[in-house]
C-alpha cells in the first residue's frame, strides 16, 4: 500500500527487524575483527602460546589447529555479515512496497550459497576444535591418573593399576563421595538417600554409590531415585524425620 508521498507507510515490525539485522551485522563484524587481530598476535607471540598450550598438555602443533580455526571463523563471520546484509536489504524492499524487484532473487540466491558455505566450514572447524579439546583433556586425564597412583601407593595399597584409555577416553562415570550405608559413622546417607545428619536432605545421583559399578550407572541411578521419591511421598511427607 502506497501513501500520498509515494512511499509505503512505515511498518514498526519491519523497522524492528531491520534494527535486529543491523545489530547482527555489527556483531559479525566485531567477531571478524577481533579474531583477525588475534591471528597475528598468536603468530607474533607463538612461543608464549605454545608454552601455555604445553602447560595444558597440548602438543606444539596445536597452535596451527587454533590458527586454522581462527581463519575459518573470520570467513564464517564475514559470510554471516553478507548474509544479514542481503536480508536487511530484502526487508527494506518490503518496507518500500516492492519486494519483487529482480535484485531480490539474486540476494536470495547469494544467501543460499552463503548458507551452504557456512555449513561446509562448520565440519573442519568442529573437527579441529574437537581434536584440540581431546588432546588437552587426555593430557589432564593422564596427569590426574598419575597423581591417583601416587596417592594409592602413599596410602599403602598393595597393588595400584590404571585402566588403558580407549578411543573414547576419557569418559568416566563419576561415582561415590556421599556413599550410602547402614552405619551413620561409615556413610553419608541411608538406603533411602536421606542424610543421616539432616533428615530433610535427600542426595540423589551416583555419588551415593558405595563402590564403583561394573557397568554404566544410569539405570541404577534411576532405580534409586524412584525408591527415594517413593519414600519421600509415601513416608517422609506423612511423618517428617529419619526414615531409618
Amino acid at each position: 500500500m502506497i501513501g500520498k508521498s509515494g512511499r509505503a507507510p512505515r511498518d514498526p515490525l519491519l523497522a524492528t527487524v531491520r534494527i535486529i539485522l543491523g545489530i547482527a551485522m555489527t556483531f559479525t563484524l566485531v567477531v571478524a575483527a577481533a579474531v583477525a587481530v588475534a591471528v597475528p598476535a598468536i603468530v607474533v607471540w607463538r612461543g608464549a602460546v605454545v608454552a601455555k598450550l604445553s602447560g595444558h598438555g597440548a602438543p606444539p602443533e596445536t597452535i596451527w589447529a587454533i590458527l586454522a580455526i581462527c581463519l575459518m571463523m573470520i570467513g564464517m563471520a564475514a559470510m554471516g555479515f553478507f548474509f544479514f546484509r542481503h536480508l536487511y536489504r530484502i526487508v527494506g524492499s518490503v518496507g518500500d512496497g516492492d519486494p519483487f524487484v529482480p535484485v531480490n532473487a539474486q540476494r536470495l540466491s547469494a544467501m543460499g550459497w552463503i548458507s551452504v558455505a557456512e555449513h561446509v566450514l562448520t565440519v573442519p572447524v568442529t573437527a579441529l576444535g574437537h581434536w584440540v579439546e581431546s588432546v588437552t583433556e587426555r593430557a589432564r586425564f593422564e596427569f590426574v591418573q598419575k597423581q591417583l597412583v601416587e596417592i594409592g601407593r602413599a596410602m599403602g595399597a598393595s597393588k595400584v593399576w590404571t585402566s588403558p584409555m580407549g578411543p573414547g577416553a576419557p569418559g568416566a562415570h563419576h561415582e561415590g563421595g556421599t556413599r550410602m550405608g547402614n552405619d551413620p559413622k561409615m556413610s553419608v546417607v541411608n538406603k533411602f538417600s536421606q542424610s543421616w545428619d539432616t533428615p530433610n536432605l535427600f542426595i540423589m545421583g551416583s555419588s551415593t554409590f558405595p563402590t564403583m559399578s561394573g557397568f554404566n550407572p544410569t539405570l541404577t541411578i534411576q532405580a534409586v531415585a524412584f525408591l527415594t521419591a517413593d519414600a519421600i511421598v509415601n513416608r517422609y511427607r506423612k511423618n517428617p524425620g529419619p526414615l531409618v
